[in-house]
């Protein structure tokens, strides 16, 4: 059973959001809190879905794509409060956030 559905209503929002931050070069700061919402939505996913998966099967299933999605976002979050300060992020944080998207790209190419 496929628990992840990549191209959801929710996933085209977020990312017409992200287009339209980004075409704003990154300065429309109330398509960044609709972003910064999601993204606080997304990094507690986890935690709410772990008493369910004890329950029920199908949660289980969705736990590793939840606990991915959790990790991205606090990265995106990472980035996101980055861009708000004006002040990137130190490269050798970047590189271990990059690092830690592609890892969470393959475990979810493995699991389609």
């Amino acid at each position: 059973m496929d628990a992840v559905h990549p191209e959801s209503e929710g996933s085209r929002r977020f990312s017409v959001l992200v287009d339209q931050f980004v075409s704003s070069s990154c300065k429309d700061s109330t398509v960044g809190a609709q972003i910064r919402e999601e993204l606080q939505e997304w990094t507690s996913i986890e935690d709410r879905l772990q008493p369910l998966a004890q329950r029920s099967h199908l949660v289980k299933e969705a736990a590793p794509a939840s606990s991915a999605l959790s990790q991205a976002a606090k990265i995106a979050m990472d980035a996101l409060d980055a861009i708000q300060r004006g002040a990137p992020l130190p490269a050798d944080q970047k590189k271990i956030q990059l690092d830690s998207l592609n890892a969470l790209e393959q475990l979810a190419q493995q699991s389609n």
